[in-house]
């Protein structure tokens, strides 16, 4: 039997790779090792792992012939790779602005909220692993867990808005197909959807 290719693992060093290239290009004014160097690098980072964990969530069969493991252990690699990242995001700009306020939810119009949604994108996102870590005790776990496609719309709509490194075409064609990928096999998967409900 033909071992499949490692594409899975290609990704995930890949995504580490391809964060790195926007914050070498255009560097902060005060350097590359600084706090905004590491705001981006995480942000960007991050946001590629919840979208690879989110594809292999729609496409099971897939992630398993690629890591020969059951696929709760290739996913809770990227979530919680995913989630440290997205964590570290804000804290470096926390450590760069002396402002603890930034983690607080507060928005004065439904523009602001989209802006700044990257907060609330942050706490789903929690709550999420939170709820997967604590699966065995709660029941419709999974229904809670699927709001993290939600989150990663937010995050992306957060980066389109104000991301330093989504002002180009190029970068809002990729960030745009990011968003639509995982949202279109969702419901391609109705039926996942529909067990999920019932369950």
């Amino acid at each position: 039997m033909k071992k499949a290719f490692p594409w899975f693992y290609i990704f995930f060093a890949l995504i580490w790779i391809l964060a790195m290239i926007p914050v070498l290009v255009s560097p902060p004014e005060a350097g590359l090792w600084t706090w905004s160097a590491l705001l981006r690098y995480a942000g960007l980072a991050g946001f590629g792992m919840v979208f690879l964990s989110l594809l292999g969530a729609y496409i099971k069969e897939w992630q398993y012939q690629q890591t020969k493991k059951p696929f709760i252990e290739s996913h809770h690699l990227l979530v919680r790779t995913g989630w440290v990242l997205m964590l570290l995001h804000p804290l470096a700009l926390v450590f760069q602005t002396g402002r603890w306020q930034i983690f607080l939810p507060l928005y004065d119009s439904f523009q602001t909220f989209l802006r700044m949604g990257g907060k609330v994108a942050l706490i789903v996102f929690t709550v999420g692993v939170l709820v997967a870590v604590l699966r065995k005790y709660l029941k419709g776990w999974k229904i809670v867990h699927m709001l993290q496609l939600i989150a990663f719309l937010l995050a992306g709509i957060h980066a389109w808005l104000i991301g330093s490194d989504f002002k180009t075409l190029p970068a809002q064609i990729i960030l745009a197909l990011m968003m639509a990928s995982p949202l279109l096999l969702f419901f391609k998967n109705t039926k996942r959807f529909k067990y999920l409900l019932k369950n």
